[in-house]
């Protein structure tokens, strides 16, 4: 299940925006570190369901459907609130940077009001910089990486003058933070360091490395949050100016309220987009209906299109096969498009969409 971390400073509404997406009642008080350990909840992404254009009631197993959108869930994380220097333990940082390795992607909250002081607390006076917050929380993140770097100067020495092995050596130094060989790639061409040797990369290298991995490897959109008080229209034009290149979602903790339908499922036009905008457009994933009979479009148990799963672009129909178990990769032969009844190999690339059945020896 894709994995989702909300972070930022601490007391600028992280656990009211998780409470909303889950559906869950973690507690909020206007003091700092009020989450003191990871949160894990579920939550969804909503997309028009192939129901209605199939012609068929369906009826969810992993999912739900209502009003034909599915509801597709994937796992959200709150974060403990971070403080400058949290990189070196300072608050709670180290329980933060540990759940931070296994995550897909990141929402970082800011409190866009000013009303945050520099340790946390809440103040009347609307002076604090959120921009200021930005950079100095995301600053914790790549000195995280930097550390990474430089308590490995036995791996770098391995690589010598040899540049061809500079991403097997990065691979070793990352691998617990869920960082794949194309992403040191395409940060070592972004950086212009694949062919300057590692070991005699200086400091202002290291820094840039860790900068462009940070945010190639864990995506991220931003919430300007408390638009409805304080300096916050004034701030939210800055930083917009001043952080164009990242997707900002502005809201209020008013608007965030959940308006519940058809009992535990929920409609929330700030929020969801925000997580559909992070999963479907950054991270760029397509939702497939796997099947097992064509003429029914159900599975062995008659439950008329039970599944939607998110797949990553470029995720093929093999990939598929894994995902539903790990046996099937190998004994799939081929896929039929539902729609079509085109046969499709192995190394098809899903579309959004897709309703695929997988035939198997």
């Amino acid at each position: 299940m894709i994995k989702i971390g909300i972070f930022g400073k601490t007391n600028t509404g992280k656990t009211t925006f998780f409470n909303v997406a889950t559906l869950q009642s973690g507690k909020v008080l206007p003091s700092p570190f009020t989450t003191k350990n990871p949160v894990y909840g579920i939550s969804n992404i909503s997309s028009a369901c192939v129901c209605k254009e199939l012609g068929v009631k369906d009826d969810p197993r992993n999912s739900l459907c209502i009003d034909n959108v599915r509801y597709v869930p994937f796992e959200l994380v709150d974060l403990p609130g971070l403080v400058k220097g949290s990189w070196s333990g300072k608050g709670i940082g180290n329980e933060f940077l540990d759940v931070f390795s296994r995550l897909d992607a990141l929402i970082h909250i800011i409190d866009v009001s000013g009303s945050v002081d520099i340790e946390g607390g809440i103040s009347d006076s609307f002076d604090n910089d959120p921009i200021t917050d930005y950079f100095d929380i995301e600053n914790e993140l790549v000195v995280w990486y930097m550390k990474d770097i430089l308590k490995s100067k036995n791996h770098m020495m391995k690589v010598n003058k040899n540049t061809e092995k500079t991403v097997d050596i990065l691979m070793e130094i990352f691998k617990e933070k869920k960082i794949n060989k194309e992403e040191i790639k395409k940060t070592l061409d972004v950086t212009k360091l694949r062919e300057k040797e590692i070991i005699k990369w200086d400091y202002n290298d290291q820094e840039k490395f860790s900068f462009y991995l940070r945010y190639i490897s864990k995506p991220t959109i931003i919430i300007a949050n408390k638009m409805d008080i304080g300096n916050a229209d004034q701030n939210f034009m800055q930083m917009k100016k001043k952080l164009g290149d990242i997707k900002i979602f502005s809201m209020t903790e008013t608007e965030t309220l959940k308006e519940k339908v058809d009992g535990d499922t929920q409609k929330q036009t700030d929020v969801q987009s925000a997580l559909n905008h992070l999963i479907l457009k950054i991270l760029d994933y397509r939702i497939v209906y796997p099947i097992e009979k064509m003429d029914t479009l159900t599975d062995n148990q008659n439950r008329v299109l039970p599944d939607a799963l998110l797949m990553r672009r470029g995720s093929t129909l093999k990939d598929l096969a894994e995902k539903i178990h790990s046996e099937l990769a190998g004994e799939c032969l081929y896929g039929i498009n539902a729609r079509t009844g085109v046969h499709l190999p192995n190394n098809y690339q899903i579309q959004d969409k897709d309703v695929l059945m997988l035939v198997t020896s």
